[in-house]
């Protein structure tokens, strides 16, 4: 390399090790400066790793069907199939969330969606879902319907699993109920 042969004309040495592990020190403060930028004050960057992925599929849980990405202004209805915390990870069935008590940061899983992931250098889709959810009785009067709005700040891809991180911002959604996400306004900021 270039470098390396002037260094060494000049009678220095490079230290080669030391280049990279800073390297991928300034690289690592890159991307949390670029997640805190997306993200607000006091959210946290939510990741799956093999674990989590693992836990999804030993649940029967197929990856995202993520096709629908590539239409525009669609109204997208989808189940969550998933929803995960960086306090407790996967939230238990029977579990409700609602938007005063719920975790600042909260990920969805879908079994369906229209967000474009981040990759290979595009940005994100951000947006809006509305969710609505019931427990499925079979008693058509027992049927209570609750509305959230989950405001998606990022999305990426997980071993097939498209993970939409953000912040349940109005309602409550009842985790193991059928939950319909009406995906409204992705917005791709490229």
């Amino acid at each position: 390399d270039l470098t390396e042969q002037m260094t060494q004309e000049a009678g220095l040495t490079l230290d080669i090790q030391g280049f990279e592990k800073e390297m991928e020190t300034q690289k690592e403060r890159s991307r949390r400066a670029r997640n805190a930028s997306k993200l607000g004050q006091g959210e946290i960057q939510l990741e799956f790793i093999a674990e989590q992925t693992a836990f999804l599929n030993a649940k029967g849980i197929l990856p995202t069907d993520d096709e629908p990405k590539y239409e525009w202004d669609l109204d997208l209805e989808a189940n969550i199939v998933a929803v995960f915390t960086d306090e407790d990870g996967f939230v238990s069935e029977g579990t409700l969330l609602d938007a005063e008590t719920a975790p600042p940061t909260i990920g969805l899983v879908l079994n369906r969606s229209s967000f474009y992931a981040e990759a290979g250098g595009q940005e994100a889709d951000t947006g809006t879902m509305t969710l609505q959810s019931h427990m499925d009785n079979e008693n058509e009067n027992d049927k209570h319907p609750m509305m959230a709005k989950f405001v998606v700040k990022d999305v990426q891809t997980y071993g097939g699993y498209v993970l939409h991180t953000g912040k349940l911002e109005e309602g409550s959604l009842l985790v193991g109920a059928i939950e319909q996400s009406s995906e409204s306004s992705p917005k791709s900021k490229c």
